[in-house]
């Protein structure tokens, strides 16, 4: 009986206590991905072409601005597990993905 007490169950505990916690963590991030996939469900996932103000009314404000340079933005949103970095021109048209992450 002793063994049970000793070994299996903590074990046990510690599988079911990791499960709980990367699923928690990892929460925040696959919630903003799934909001950029709806987002471009009507392009077949192609941000490009989507404007500033479209993609914040899904997404959120981003996480970080930075200028490019010639009226140019990046724009970053992140959360816990997910990254995106979009590029935007001096109207506010996203041009494309820099960088997206998805750990």
């Amino acid at each position: 009986m002793d063994f049970w007490y000793v070994w299996v169950l903590p074990i046990v505990g510690g599988i079911i206590w990791y499960l709980i916690t990367n699923a928690a963590v990892k929460a925040p991030g696959s919630v903003l991905q799934t909001k950029f996939a709806t987002l471009t469900k009507d392009t077949n996932g192609v941000i490009a072409g989507k404007t500033y103000s479209e993609i914040v009314a899904v997404c959120g404000q981003p996480s970080a601005v930075s200028s490019l340079g010639d009226g140019t933005t990046l724009r970053q949103w992140q959360a816990t597990s997910y990254h995106i970095a979009l590029v935007f021109d001096k109207d506010d048209v996203c041009t494309g993905i820099s960088s997206e992450i998805k750990v």
